[in-house]
């Protein structure tokens, strides 16, 4: 009951002591009173200046290895705190080492990394935990929940603390074998004479604007300096540009259901192309149906040169989810006017069928190079002007490299 459910009751006993001139009724009133104000001042207080923080060592990695993390919990004000229980959601992908470390949660796949504390005033205590990573994912950490109460035991105080963090949990890279790639030119970056196609980062100039010239191209500033329409000119350029095209879906109807054997295969085939095309100067982008973790949006990374590029491909793989938001064909259908000219479209799949035969046709029409990477177990059709590449799924081998 609240404290100030016992005015009236307590008031009550205060002023029949008085009436009745009964001393220990005043007494007792009048103490109860005092311990519940002190009760009531203790719980509206006691979590003020309390703060919880975790201080991972790494945010990323691949399964099997470890990562440590340092929890901290600080008491910033003068008022002591005899017990405090720090109750965070914690995955058990990324769970600390030990069997019973991890108490049962409401969510699926969580558990409660759960510390009992007592606070000295202006104090902190320190935790440190080693945690193995274990399952692909993008993994949420929290909300912690601080729940601790006054030393009289009536009441109970609490709240959600700490900043929301996350841990990247890398798929692992399947064991593929190395193959060949279409590309520009066999020395990698560099200015030609010979047109192949123009990089939009690189302006060069402006001309005049011609009817088949595309909107995006028109210079307006130009345009309006001139009085007639200009169109930029980029740079020529000889780059190995990639964009891996994943389809997720397993089955030829996309909302029968997933295999999760295959779709994992997929992702570890995925992030093996990625590391091999990476190494071999190739700038990598990453397109795909699937939809991102926490999130309902298919992805669409665009290819890059910085340093960051493969951790964040990597990223993109390991938060790909079963849910399949567009048939595949109809997203290439989509993605492929975004593709600049030249472009190697990297397709890996476990599903060949003609509409999707269709659209790589199509897109080498339209001056993409294409590759077609399926792990079905029939080989795919031989096409003029795609490179194919069949590696089937081995359901032994798969299970043999996931344990």
């Amino acid at each position: 009951m609240l404290a100030d459910n016992w005015i009236i009751p307590l008031s009550i006993l205060f002023l029949l002591g008085l009436a009745l001139e009964i001393p220990v009724l005043t007494i007792l009133a009048l103490a109860m009173g005092l311990l519940l104000g002190a009760a009531a001042f203790w719980r509206d207080r006691v979590l003020n200046g309390v703060s919880y923080s975790r201080r991972l060592h790494f945010r990323r990695g691949f399964p099997g290895e470890d990562i440590n993390v340092r929890i901290e919990v600080k008491n910033e004000k003068l008022l002591p705190i005899p017990w405090l229980i720090a109750s965070d959601l914690w995955p058990r992908a990324a769970a600390p080492v030990g069997d019973d470390s991890l108490e049962n949660s409401h969510l699926p796949g969580f558990g409660r990394l759960v510390n009992v504390l007592r606070m000295p005033p202006l104090g902190q205590v320190r935790r440190e935990y080693r945690l193995r990573l274990e399952k692909r994912g993008v993994y949420p950490l929290g909300p912690v929940r601080l729940e601790t109460g006054d030393p009289f035991g009536l009441y109970a105080a609490h709240k959600e603390a700490g900043e929301a963090d996350t841990i990247t949990i890398y798929p692992e890279l399947a064991d593929i074998r190395r193959f060949e790639l279409p590309s520009a030119s066999p020395f990698g970056e560099r200015r030609v004479r010979r047109h192949l196609f123009e990089d939009p980062s690189r302006p060069m100039g402006v001309r005049d604007y011609q009817l088949t010239d595309e909107f995006r191209r028109v210079h307006w500033p130009a345009t309006a300096r001139t009085g007639k329409m200009q169109s930029k000119v980029y740079e020529p350029t000889a780059e190995r540009v990639m964009v891996l095209c994943l389809n997720t879906a397993t089955s030829k109807r996309h909302w029968e259901g997933v295999y999760p054997e295959i779709l994992e295969h997929l992702v570890r085939t995925a992030a093996a192309v990625a590391y091999q095309v990476t190494q071999d100067g190739y700038q990598v982008g990453l397109v795909s149906n699937a939809t991102m973790s926490n999130s309902d949006q298919p992805y669409r990374i665009l290819p890059g040169r910085s340093n960051q590029q493969l951790a964040l491909l990597l990223t993109a793989l390991a938060g790909v989810t079963p849910l399949v938001g567009l048939p595949f064909h109809r997203y290439l259908l989509r993605e492929l006017p975004k593709l600049p000219y030249g472009t190697v479209m990297l397709v890996i799949t476990a599903v060949v069928d003609e509409l999707l035969l269709e659209t790589l046709f199509e897109a080498c029409q339209h001056g993409r190079k294409v590759v077609l990477l399926s792990v079905a177990e029939e080989p795919p059709p031989t096409i003029k002007g795609i490179q194919t590449i069949h590696m089937p799924y081995q359901e032994v081998e798969s299970q043999a490299v996931a344990k």
